[in-house]
């Protein structure tokens, strides 16, 4: 099972990057254009942006792009927000996949996938990664593909 959201992805980065130039430009635009010298506009904007901008580090929309095969399992993913950020990938051979989690948080909205592996130390969990960014059709296609492994896993 193969699975991208570039296409969606671009669209969360779209206005990840749109939503606070819009603020700007348009409490900009009241200064520039009306008569009004208030700050009390500026002090509301600039409220409703540092808001925007704190849910969405919350939330932590991510790029995924998951590969599952018999062999491996290979999840690459990057963070979208406008801050530069590293690209990640966590690769495990099927035989060594142990378990996976689905976590929810901030009030149930947030779900974050943590796979585990067997190491010769015992089992070892990867850092959590949200999948907000994708559809729930999408994630019932990765647990599925999961649990299938996971299955396989117990049989051998």
């Amino acid at each position: 099972m193969q699975l991208d959201n570039a296409t969606r992805a671009s669209k969360i980065r779209i206005i990840y990057m749109a939503i606070p130039s819009l603020v700007i430009i348009i409490t900009a635009l009241i200064y520039l254009l009306s008569d009004t010298k208030d700050f009390g506009l500026a002090i509301m904007m600039g409220g409703v942006l540092v808001v925007f901008l704190i849910v969405m580090a919350i939330l932590r929309f991510y790029y995924i792009s998951i590969y599952i095969a018999p062999d491996k399992i290979r999840l690459r993913y990057k963070s979208l927000s406008p801050l530069p950020s590293e690209k990640n990938s966590i690769l495990i051979k099927t035989e060594d996949f142990y378990n996976y989690k689905i976590k929810e948080s901030f009030f149930g909205i947030k779900k974050s996938l943590v796979l585990s592996m067997k190491t010769p130390g015992g089992i070892a969990n990867f850092s959590k990664v949200s999948l907000l960014s994708l559809s729930q059709a999408e994630i019932n296609k990765i647990t599925k593909a999961l649990d299938i492994l996971k299955i396989m896993n117990e049989k051998n």
